[in-house]
């Protein structure tokens, strides 16, 4: 059996996804944006949790990511981009269930640390809305 591909979908559970999340009155911005980074996210998703596993009890937050990914493009480390590239990343993984807020902050942003959840983040399972209650 071959790995999957970032388009490969479950077929019996359609919350798998390699799309990029946006909430629901996201702006044309915020769409712009997803749409930019779509095809990026699944690296960096996995290059997230590959931060994340090596920091082990330490953890690591979305500032630290984004100082790492603005090095990586050559950006200032105060460019907010390069943090609102990598932030998204940590939900993506914490939605699924890939790394979990530790419960600590450093210098006020949340340390995330990994689970034993196995695989690479690359694919990533969007939690199912609850059905809402019928009430009659």
């Amino acid at each position: 059996m071959s790995d999957p591909t970032l388009f490969d979908t479950d077929s019996d559970d359609d919350a798998w996804t390699c799309g990029v999340p946006v909430h629901a009155d996201a702006t044309r911005a915020e769409l712009a944006a997803a749409n930019r980074i779509a095809a990026t996210a699944p690296l960096l998703r996995t290059q997230a949790l590959r931060m994340i596993r090596d920091s082990g009890d330490r953890g690591v937050t979305n500032r630290e990511l984004g100082n790492w990914y603005a090095a990586v493009r050559g950006k200032d480390p105060d460019d907010g981009s390069c943090r609102y590239s990598m932030a998204p990343r940590c939900t993506e993984l914490q939605e699924g269930a890939f790394i979990v807020d530790s419960g600590r902050q450093r210098d006020g942003f949340i340390v995330w640390v990994a689970t034993a959840k196995p695989g690479d983040g690359r694919l990533w399972r969007r939690p199912r809305p609850k059905p809402a209650e019928v009430t009659q």
